[in-house]
């Protein structure tokens, strides 16, 4: 799992850890449209945080999370995001190297996280009536 999160919907990160799948990797990118004021301030606090929950949990209770500052738009860019800010909330599933769904808007992370290819209706057709 891949959740893009603008600083405005990083409360959603929740939403990624707690309806992934066992054994899902999880990463959450953090985008701003501020990196230098905005980026360094979440930076400074998921550290502190971090260092908080060392303190109170083993290693090996921490969920499979990664948490990214993409301060230049790469990540966002390369999974189809050009213009990753604070209001983006976007997550996609990859399954062997292979973007497997997309979803955007608020819900996007457990949207993406709780997707079920075996059961998806494939069937379906892309807005301009083309098959997908």
């Amino acid at each position: 799992m891949i959740t893009l999160l603008g600083t405005n919907r990083l409360k959603a990160a929740e939403e990624a850890v707690r309806a992934a799948r066992t054994g899902d990797r999880i990463t959450v990118v953090v985008t701003t449209a501020d990196p230098a004021e905005t980026g360094r301030l979440v930076q400074l606090r998921a550290g502190d945080f971090a260092r908080c929950l060392r303190r109170v949990f083993e290693p090996g209770a921490w969920p499979r999370l990664r948490l990214v500052l993409d301060e230049r738009g790469l990540l966002a860019s390369a999974v189809g995001v050009p213009d990753a800010d604070d209001a983006t909330e976007y997550a996609v599933r990859v399954q062997h190297g292979t973007i497997v769904t997309r979803a955007q808007g608020p819900g996007a992370a457990h949207g993406a996280a709780t997707f079920d290819l075996t059961t998806a209706d494939v069937s379906r057709t892309t807005p301009d009536g083309a098959a997908p």
